[in-house]
């Protein structure tokens, strides 16, 4: 199965993914981006580090942290933009359908879905004869601090999520304890794990 959590930056996705693996069997989850083949682009690009990586990840809204006064989401986003123009809207998308062929995970967590473009790739891969895909689920996780403003990100309209069967909103806004609990009724009510 294939969770898809999209939300804009900072709302906690990243948190989401930590609690899924915690509440479903950690060897059997696999956590990919779609924007892995931008970082690891970027990081070959300017011959990174793992340290510098791990700086450019924690301030990676600060153009101090970037090159040229241009932050590290932005110059993913650059250079996004600049594969999009030659391979198309649904490259990353593209390049996680054969990326995930080639994992044993049972449940893989992507933590940055947030384009219809990627996003559509994936569902046609895994899509049967039926009407909704039945193997994979999105969660949309909102924050009331957090925006899309400055993304090239949104949620994933209705026309999107009425090819799912398995679709949450999460609410973000109380403590790391309630969040934590809101996935596991998620995951829960999607049968993927069993009630307390």
């Amino acid at each position: 199965m294939i969770i898809l959590i999209s939300g804009p930056p900072q709302c906690g996705k990243d948190t989401a993914v930590k609690f899924i693996q915690q509440l479903l069997p950690y060897h059997h989850t696999k956590h990919m981006k779609l924007s892995q083949p931008l970082k690891a682009g970027l990081r070959n690009i300017f011959n990174m580090n793992d340290a510098e990586m791990r700086v450019l990840e924690e301030f990676k809204d600060d153009p101090d942290f970037g090159y040229n006064d241009v932050s590290y989401r932005d110059m993913q986003i650059k250079l996004f933009q600049s594969l999009e123009k030659d391979y198309g809207p649904s490259i990353l998308g593209d390049i996680f359908v054969r990326r995930s062929a080639n994992t044993s995970a049972k449940f893989i967590i992507v933590s940055d879905a947030g384009r219809v473009a990627e996003v559509e790739p994936i569902i046609q891969h895994r899509r049967t004869k039926q009407s909704t895909v039945d193997d994979i689920g999105l969660i949309e996780v909102h924050r009331p601090s957090c925006s899309f403003d400055n993304d090239i990100r949104e949620y994933m309209p209705d026309s999107i999520k009425s090819k799912l069967r398995h679709v949450a909103v999460i609410d973000n806004k109380y403590d790391l304890e309630l969040y934590k609990a809101q996935i596991r009724r998620v995951l829960t009510q999607w049968g993927l794990i069993d009630a307390d």
